[in-house]
């Protein structure tokens, strides 16, 4: 749960959102309440691909995988 709660505390706009966790005593699961992002993840968009992708799409989507890392390790 301690990782959770540092889930909660990260503010970056590369980093989904966590809210809550529900964790049901029934089952063998927890349910985790996140922000919505409709564009879909970013291996939606690799499997999505047909043709490649740009190399100034690729550097765009390292330039915010590695800004989210930097913060989460600062």
């Amino acid at each position: 749960m301690a990782e959770f709660d540092a889930l909660k505390k990260l503010n970056h706009p590369h980093i989904v959102n966590l809210h809550e966790i529900i964790d049901d005593p029934n089952l063998d699961k927890f349910y985790m309440v996140m922000d919505l992002y409709p564009g879909g993840n970013l291996d939606e968009k690799l499997q999505k691909t047909e043709h490649g992708i740009e190399e100034e799409q690729l550097r765009t989507w390292m330039r915010q995988i590695v800004s989210a890392l930097v913060y989460c390790h600062d």
